[in-house]
C-alpha cells in the first residue's frame, strides 16, 4: 500500500484531486469497481461480505480517476516504482513450490560397448509430492523409493554429533540434542573416525583440532534400542 497509495496522494495534490480522492477512498463506489475487477462482473453481494483492500482502491483510483498522470512531477519515478511493487507481489504470489533434493538420478541404460551407464543427474522434487522427474533423461521416480534408497546410503556416512543431530531431525526422529551428544560422551556412540581440517576422515586421531564422527546408522539403531528413553 505504502507505494501505490503515496502516489495516490501525490497525484492528488498536483491536480487539485486532494478531497475527491478522500470521497472515492470513503464512497461506495470505488469499492464496487473493486470487487466487479476481482470477479470480472457486476456483484453487489460482494461489497457485504469482502472487504476492499486500501491499495486496491488506491489503484483503481490512479487507473480510472486520476486524470492526466504525465503532468504530474517525476512521472517516470512513479511508473518505475509502481511497476517494481507488481513485479514484486507477482513474485510473491507465484513462487517456485520448495525443492527437495532426492540424490543422483539412478536410471540406467546400456552403452554401445555393453557398459553399463548411469543418468547420475542431481534429482529434486517438491515436497510433499509423490514423483519425482530427472531434467536430463526425463525418467520419472517414485519418491518413496529414493528416499529408501538415499537413507540406505547415509546410514553408511559418517558425520560430527552437530550434523548427526540436523540429520536425525530433518528425518523426523524424536530424539534430542542432549540425548546424541550424550551417546558420543558415554562412548555408546563409538567414533568411526576422525575429520582432518581438509575435510579428509583418518581412522585414527592425529591432531586436537581434528573432529570425531559418527556413522548415522549407528544413531539410528541407538534409536530403535532406545526408543522409550530417546527423548531423554
Amino acid at each position: 500500500m505504502s507505494v501505490i497509495g503515496t502516489w495516490a496522494r501525490l497525484v492528488a495534490d498536483h491536480t487539485g484531486q486532494t478531497d475527491a480522492l478522500g470521497d472515492a477512498l470513503a464512497g461506495r463506489g470505488l469499492r464496487q469497481l473493486v470487487h466487479n475487477i476481482r470477479s470480472r462482473r457486476l456483484d453487489r453481494a460482494a461489497l457485504s461480505t469482502e472487504a476492499a483492500h486500501g491499495v486496491e482502491l488506491a489503484a483503481v483510483w490512479l487507473a480510472d480517476y486520476s486524470g492526466d498522470m504525465r503532468s504530474v512531477p517525476s512521472a517516470g519515478v512513479m511508473y518505475d516504482e509502481v511497476t517494481d511493487a507488481l513485479a514484486y507481489a507477482r513474485r510473491a504470489v507465484d513462487r517456485m513450490p520448495e525443492l527437495a533434493y532426492k540424490g543422483p538420478c539412478p536410471y540406467t541404460w546400456e552403452g554401445e560397448s555393453g557398459e553399463v551407464m548411469k543418468c547420475g543427474a542431481d534429482l529434486y522434487a517438491e515436497r510433499g509430492g509423490d514423483w519425482a522427474r530427472c531434467r536430463w533423461c526425463g525418467t520419472q521416480h517414485d519418491i518413496r523409493h529414493l528416499d529408501r534408497d538415499m537413507l540406505a546410503h547415509m546410514r553408511e556416512l559418517n558425520y560430527t554429533v552437530a550434523e548427526l543431530v540436523t540429520i536425525l531431525g530433518e528425518l523426523g526422529t524424536k530424539v534430542s540434542a542432549g540425548t546424541v551428544y550424550s551417546w558420543a560422551n558415554r562412548r555408546k556412540l563409538e567414533p568411526r573416525g576422525w575429520r582432518r581440517k581438509d575435510a579428509s576422515i583418518t581412522d585414527h586421531w592425529i591432531h586436537r583440532n581434528d573432529v570425531a564422527v559418527y556413522r548415522l546408522g549407528d544413531a539410528m539403531e541407538l534409536l530403535v534400542v532406545g526408543a522409550p528413553h530417546c527423548g531423554a
